[in-house]
């Protein structure tokens, strides 16, 4: 009679993404693009094993003795997410300006169920055979989480750059009155840089 231990998992991640410009495409146009993408995530893992008496030193009416366990998890979760961008064209050329909006939302669901068994007549290794039940159990979880961001980017001349952004978070993990998060907005000021024109330092 020989042990078992055999664990199998399957994952499908399929993605369908859609991009539309609403105005110009080019650089020399307004541009206002969306994009937006929806994601799902499908993990499954199942696990059974088997442990017989010739194997262990216990008595034969030990809980240890002949066990076999069978273990299941299932997790689905739907991530969308939607990005909006605007980028104005500016006759001078000196000055770029982008800003983008975005919306995700993750939506998931997760359960799982073992059942162990001991005490099982030689040559038999499913659970649902009967014997000894020493333990038995079964979850479900269900979260959701999203977020809002905001980001603008202004550069001069290329060398002068000035950034703001904004993020809010929310989660059902946290229990409540800890389940949202706003984070600063982050600046950095006007600053000068550089960058090589025809050989010369600028």
């Amino acid at each position: 009679m020989y042990a078992k231990n055999s664990y199998t998992t399957y994952a499908i991640d399929p993605k369908l993404e859609l991009q539309y410009d609403f105005l110009g495409i080019d650089d020399t146009k307004h541009r206002l693009t969306y994009n937006g993408k929806v994601i799902m995530n499908v993990f499954n893992a199942y696990e059974d094993t088997y442990y017989p008496r010739e194997l262990s030193t216990d008595n034969w009416n030990a809980s240890g003795v002949s066990r076999a366990t069978s273990f299941s998890s299932k997790s689905l979760a739907f991530t969308t997410t939607h990005t909006l961008t605007f980028v104005p064209h500016f006759l001078n050329e000196d000055h770029s300006f982008m800003t983008m909006g975005r919306f995700q939302l993750v939506s998931g669901t997760s359960s799982d169920q073992k059942t162990e068994v001991a005490g099982l007549p030689n040559g038999v290794e499913a659970p649902s055979a009967g014997g000894i039940t020493p333990g038995m159990s079964s979850n479900f979880n269900r979260w959701r989480s999203l977020y809002y961001m905001f980001s603008a980017h202004y550069a001069f001349k290329e060398r002068y750059i000035f950034d703001v952004s904004a993020r809010v978070d929310g989660t059902t993990k946290f229990g409540p009155g800890k389940r949202w998060g706003v984070f600063p907005c982050c600046f950095r000021p006007l600053e000068c840089g550089g960058r090589a024109v025809d050989g010369r330092y600028a």
